[in-house]
């Protein structure tokens, strides 16, 4: 039995019931995805993870199910394939919008680290997510300029020079 601490009220209970009417709402765990603005639930189904979210006014936005990352359709494994030559698909998660359309969100690992990517039915990569070697060189970038506008000064070269005498 799921808990929950959360009291949801009985409009968001029944946008759920219509979109899950099999799932047991005793079994489901609330909590808010955007605090008071969307409702996010949790269950089991079938062997599968769910996660529904809801807005306060009772419309159902997307549903999440987690899959196993075999259960990808082959098409857009090999269009990851093609883009992220090596990477690894470490988990999967099918994104079912209210309005029909559908999406994958994949966690991906790569030579320079993890990324998570949003791709379409038809493979059509939608996000590429964060490259985290790019991400890094923009830091190290970043450092480099920072210690450039620190151009030392008569006054800091005295003081290190007086430093490093005593050593």
């Amino acid at each position: 039995m799921a808990h929950s601490s959360l009291v949801v009220p009985a409009e968001i209970l029944r946008a759920f019931k219509k979109v899950f009417p099999k799932v047991d709402v005793s079994r489901v765990s609330w909590s808010w995805e955007v605090p008071h603005k969307i409702y996010e639930a949790s269950f089991e189904q079938d062997g599968f993870s769910y996660e529904v979210e809801i807005t306060v006014t009772g419309h159902h936005l997307l549903s999440e199910i987690y899959m196993r990352t075999e259960a990808l359709p082959e098409g857009i494994r090999n269009h990851i394939e093609a883009e992220f030559p090596g990477a690894i698909i470490h988990s999967v998660e099918r994104v079912l919008y209210s309005n029909g359309d559908v999406q994958y969100e994949i966690d991906l690992i790569t030579g320079k680290g993890e990324r998570e990517i949003l791709v379409r039915e038809d493979g059509y990569i939608l996000d590429y997510g964060k490259d985290p070697a790019k991400k890094h060189k923009k830091v190290k970038e970043k450092e480099v300029d920072e210690e450039e506008e620190e151009a030392p000064t008569p006054e800091k070269t005295e003081s290190t020079l007086e430093d490093t005498s005593e050593v």
